[in-house]
């Protein structure tokens, strides 16, 4: 009796319960029935316990084991709205969330009378389906708000779900996600690979960019409608023979510059060509500029 008080913070133990084989509920059942014989002894120790004073309150106690967990799951329901049941959750003490568990384990065993008083409570069977139910329909609505499946990996919903994990989950698992689920979430619009969408993304800003000014000299920190483009083609030239064909061919196709310095020398070059075809002669004076670029400072880091 000891150790389940000490387990479970209470001593409404069910008619008929075993304690490591022991029939703790039956012999609880005869202290009951014999309440007024016990020794002075015996009496105080189960007064300590507060046993008299709880079994005398709780009328449910000689309920059968099953029924005793149901009213709880009853009381959970009506409360909450659903019967996901936390593990390990107590209602009044009562350990609902392992009794929740251990009907799921005991289904087949379960007579149908049982079974479909559950399914009336909305009881879920099969956790890893409401799981992912649950998940879906919290992304949804993050559509429908927001117009995109996108969040950050630790992202949470008002009530405490945690969606970005969720979504994450669903891209690691993709090889082994259900048919349907993974064409309702293609028809969500999905996102599978959040990198690969990044980058066009990010594409699509240097795009913008090269329309607007007709080059892709970007400034190292300039920033396209917030996006760092400069940054990211910093960091696209660092990476330069690690890209996919595909991606190179695109960037190519735009005439991005790969090698900076090698585009800045022929262009600073082009000016000296300028320059001489007009003068006839490449004697340009110290500081001389040729359309605002310092030509002659050029010409003297090359002759250094």
């Amino acid at each position: 009796l000891e150790q389940f008080y000490k387990r479970e913070g209470h001593l409404k133990v069910p008619q008929g319960f075993k304690e490591d084989e022991f029939n703790l509920g039956n012999w609880i059942a005869t202290l009951r029935s014999k309440k007024g014989t016990h020794s002075s002894e015996h009496k105080q120790r189960l007064d300590d316990l507060g046993f008299f004073e709880e079994n005398e309150v709780d009328k449910n106690i000689n309920l059968d084991p099953w029924e005793y967990g149901y009213q709880h799951l009853l009381k959970f329901r009506d409360r909450e709205g659903h019967c996901r049941v936390p593990k390990g959750f107590k209602e009044d003490n009562f350990n609902l969330g392992n009794w929740v568990v251990a009907g799921r384990l005991a289904e087949r065993h379960l007579l149908i009378d049982k079974i479909e008083r559950l399914n009336a409570l909305g009881f879920i069977w099969d956790v890893l389906t409401d799981q992912w139910e649950e998940g879906f329909k919290q992304l949804k609505q993050l559509k429908e708000r927001e117009g995109h499946c996108n969040v950050h990996h630790h992202h949470k919903t008002e009530d405490g779900f945690a969606l970005g994990k969720w979504i994450h989950t669903q891209r690691t698992a993709k090889g082994s996600l259900p048919t349907d689920h993974l064409e309702r979430l293609d028809a969500l619009g999905f996102v599978w690979d959040l990198h690969a969408t990044q980058w066009e993304e990010n594409f699509s800003k240097l795009e913008q960019f090269y329309k607007r000014e007709g080059h892709l000299k970007v400034p190292q920190g300039f920033k396209e409608d917030e996006f760092n483009l400069g940054n990211w083609i910093a960091a696209l030239r660092s990476k330069k023979g690690t890209h996919s064909s595909e991606r190179t061919q695109k960037l190519d196709a735009l005439g991005f510059v790969w090698d900076l310095n090698a585009a800045q020398w022929e262009e600073s070059f082009s000016k000296l060509e300028q320059f001489y075809k007009r003068e006839g002669h490449s004697k340009v004076p110290n500081g001389f500029k040729e359309d605002e670029f310092n030509l002659g400072n050029w010409i003297a880091t090359l002759r250094s």
